[in-house]
């Protein structure tokens, strides 16, 4: 049970972000310049396959996995990254109404949800070791994106207040069952 409130706290962190996000989101559009260089185009689009990606391998993990841990744990990443996605396509529109978010994934997304989707006996060692390598990317993308960028704001507020949501769910990953 111990790793099983440790991921509630963890997924308590995530979604207490994902609302102040929200507000700060919403704040930061306000002062926004207008439009997106091709720089921010490209992170925004990569963010969204991210997301989608994210959604589709945890709608996977629930209709696959037997584990109530992996299941909750696929259950909170549906809703964040929805509403990471929403606060994402929210943003990006109030920077520049010209940008369409991808719907898709990406080849990586692609190849990574054929495993995912194929994989049987340890489908959910697979869902975890997916869930803390593309975590780790992310993460590592949205720092990237914070420290090199001088970006538009709303974006640049968007991707600060996800950046703890991220790490809350690379850690969460790394609690789910190592076994099978």
């Amino acid at each position: 049970m111990p790793g099983t409130m440790r991921m509630r706290r963890r997924m308590s962190a995530a979604l207490a972000s994902l609302l102040i996000g929200a507000v700060i989101t919403v704040s930061a559009q306000e002062g926004s310049r207008a439009g997106l260089t091709p720089a921010e185009k490209d992170f925004v689009a990569s963010a969204a396959m991210g997301a989608n990606y994210q959604v589709a391998a945890a709608k996977v993990a629930l209709a696959k996995s037997k584990s109530d841990v992996v299941r909750r744990y696929a259950e909170g990443m549906i809703t964040d990254h929805t509403a990471m996605l929403d606060r994402l396509t929210t943003t990006v529109r109030a920077a520049d109404p010209t940008v369409q978010l991808p719907t898709t994934l990406d080849v990586t997304g692609q190849e990574r949800l054929r495993a995912l989707t194929a994989a049987v006996d340890g489908f959910d060692l697979t869902y975890r070791g997916q869930m803390m390598s593309s975590h780790t990317e992310e993460e590592a993308a949205y720092r990237a994106f914070l420290e090199n960028s001088t970006s538009n704001a709303g974006v640049r507020a968007l991707i600060a207040s996800g950046l703890p949501m991220v790490q809350a769910h690379l850690g969460a990953a790394k609690e789910l069952p190592r076994r099978i």
